[in-house]
């Protein structure tokens, strides 16, 4: 086998592996989990791959990240997304309809990353055209494709594009502050993929005090386009002024629609996608695609989680409001 060293992700050039140690790292993490009876055995190369890349191939923090993620989404704030059908007419409605708040756009910004356009100014707060459960599913499908699916994401992380043209507070209070901060301690320490930049466009002063490292850039876009060229953005996002031939990627219908064919609905993501949302854990609960995997009747240590009827509690999934 080759011992090359190899860039294992563009995001951390200092983690420069060989395919052996790939190999052996990928082969521990797979026996690991063979050994957890709290997640499931879900080891499709694609989810391995996605969590060593993100923790630079450290095994402790690998571990973590992995036990967060099943862990919340059965007993945690993603728990109504077992057994989801990611290609449902609600799901497909919410994601193809003008109330839509992430796009994933085509293309990738200037660093090779995938960027995620939020209209948050199109959220609906009302709860007419969904529920913030239903709306909740839906987005979680998006990043699961984009974390999963798409190789570069894990590799090189993902940009977030936020128009907030329009947020008032009511916007703010459709999540509430308890979920906002579990959702962002998720996506954080819970989800295989980084979040490398985040840049505001028509930001108002609603929601400034909530910005930290963020890049703001009000309604001028001159030092976006040093991020995200024009022909990222879509055709309406495009100013007059811009050094453009006023091409971009289309119009956001013509977007939703490419993203939702294009890659929500391929063959192998459904497949993939509805696996991973039936999955359990537990010997007589196997996942679909591994169900001849049996567990140790004795599982080894678990890196300080605690084993059944042991006294004192495990860490929490997520401490609230952990920005960290």
């Amino acid at each position: 086998m080759d011992q090359t060293p190899v860039e294992c992700s563009e995001t951390f050039p200092d983690c420069r592996k060989t395919e052996v140690d790939v190999k052996e790292e990928t082969d521990a993490l797979r026996d690991w989990i063979i050994q957890q009876p709290e997640i499931p055995n879900f080891i499709e190369s694609r989810v391995l791959a996605a969590f060593l890349n993100v923790c630079k191939f450290n095994q402790t923090n690998t571990r973590e990240r992995l036990r967060r993620y099943w862990v919340t989404r059965r007993d945690g704030i993603l728990q109504h997304l077992n057994d989801l059908d990611p290609a449902s007419p609600v799901v497909l409605e919410i994601l193809r309809g003008p109330h839509a708040v992430y796009v994933p756009l085509p293309g990738r910004d200037k660093e090779g990353r995938r960027v995620i356009l939020a209209r948050w100014n199109e959220l609906d707060v009302s709860g007419v055209s969904y529920t913030f459960e239903e709306w909740f599913r839906a987005i979680s499908v998006v990043f699961d494709v984009v974390s999963f699916m798409d190789e570069t994401s894990y590799r090189n992380g993902i940009t977030i594009l936020m128009d907030a043209k329009g947020v008032r507070l009511a916007h703010l209070l459709f999540f509430g502050y308890t979920n906002s901060c579990k959702q962002v301690a998720m996506m954080q320490k819970g989800y295989p993929i980084r979040i490398r930049q985040v840049h505001y466009i028509n930001n108002s002063r609603v929601i400034d005090i909530f910005l930290r490292i963020i890049a703001l850039h009000g309604t001028k876009y001159e030092k976006l386009f040093q991020h995200v060229d024009v022909t990222c953005l879509p055709d309406n996002y495009i100013p007059a002024y811009a050094d453009s031939d006023g091409t971009g990627a289309g119009s956001i219908h013509d977007i939703k629609e490419r993203f939702v064919h294009d890659e929500l609905l391929a063959p192998r993501t459904l497949t993939f996608l509805r696996e991973l949302y039936s999955a359990r854990a537990g010997q007589d609960e196997p996942c679909p695609r591994n169900s001849g995997l049996k567990l140790e009747e004795k599982p080894a240590p678990r890196d300080g989680v605690l084993l059944p009827g042991e006294e004192t509690p495990a860490k929490p999934v997520y401490d609230e409001c952990d920005f960290d």
